[in-house]
């Protein structure tokens, strides 16, 4: 990517993510834009396009300085202010679409060792993929894919950090940012450029579940015997965590016995 000179705040931020990029194991075609409505929905229709034209999907990697309508999981807006987060999205080719399951454990693996030398090992991830630090969230991943029987399946991998600004607050009174828990925050490219060797270097452990299983429990905000509250579409259970099984899944162990839940949204209880 060939950038034009300039002094705002988004060349400085362009100049120095391509910079850090140099020399290391980084994914190709990444483009960086000032501003777009969603990362996501950018992919989306470049996507279309080559799929309307039966040609191959590249791999591409979009990082935007600010979205004016950025959003989260279940439809929720993710604010995106200017030079305040890493939002991205990496459109990436998966030969195996039963190795999408796997891909929100590898994902949060990844965002949290991006994050934790700066936060002194505190970023956990609230199942499936909320990352806290102290219980309060900094950063998040929204999913989607495009599937077709007998092709491997075109991935969206939508991606927030908050980084913030000194002095100022979260964005949300349950959110926090690294200006607020790092003594010496990350500049917002060294952060960015962190989250995409992180995802770049450790994209092979996607056929590796063992491996996967065994950092995901390792990097869980959840402890077993903690008391929780899953939110299954507009059905709420409560139960103890019992842990993850081998396919990913939350264990629960509510009123109605043990059930095994691939997605949903957690609530905090009182620990073990």
């Amino acid at each position: 990517m060939t950038l034009v000179p300039g002094r705002t705040a988004f060349d400085r931020y362009s100049r120095e993510v391509l910079r850090l990029l140099e020399g290391g194991v980084v994914p190709r075609n990444v483009a960086l834009l000032r501003r777009v409505d969603s990362t996501q929905r950018l992919c989306r229709r470049v996507v279309r396009d080559y799929l309307a034209e039966d040609e191959p999907v590249p791999t591409a990697t979009l990082v935007a300085y600010e979205q004016s309508a950025g959003r989260g999981r279940q439809g929720r807006p993710w604010r995106s202010p200017p030079g305040q987060g890493v939002y991205m999205t990496l459109v990436r080719t998966v030969e195996a679409p039963s190795r999408l399951a796997w891909l929100p454990l590898l994902a949060g693996i990844c965002l949290v060792e991006a994050v934790n030398p700066w936060v002194d090992g505190r970023c956990r991830l609230k199942w499936p993929n909320d990352l806290l630090v102290d219980g309060r969230k900094i950063g998040g991943i929204l999913i989607d894919a495009i599937t077709r029987p007998g092709e491997a399946a075109v991935v969206f991998l939508g991606l927030g950090v908050n980084r913030g600004r000194k002095g100022s607050a979260p964005l949300l009174p349950q959110a926090t940012s690294l200006a607020l828990e790092s003594a010496s925050p990350p500049t917002l490219a060294r952060l960015a450029s962190a989250v995409l060797i992180s995802l770049e270097e450790a994209w092979p452990k996607l056929e590796d579940p063992v491996w996967l299983l065994d950092r995901y429990r390792e990097v869980s905000a959840h402890r077993p015997g903690q008391e929780i509250s899953c939110r299954v579409g507009e059905i709420e259970r409560q139960g103890i965590f019992r842990g993850f099984d081998d396919q990913g899944r939350l264990l629960l162990q509510s009123a109605q016995g043990e059930l095994a839940l691939s997605s949903g949204e957690v609530f905090f209880g009182r620990g073990p």
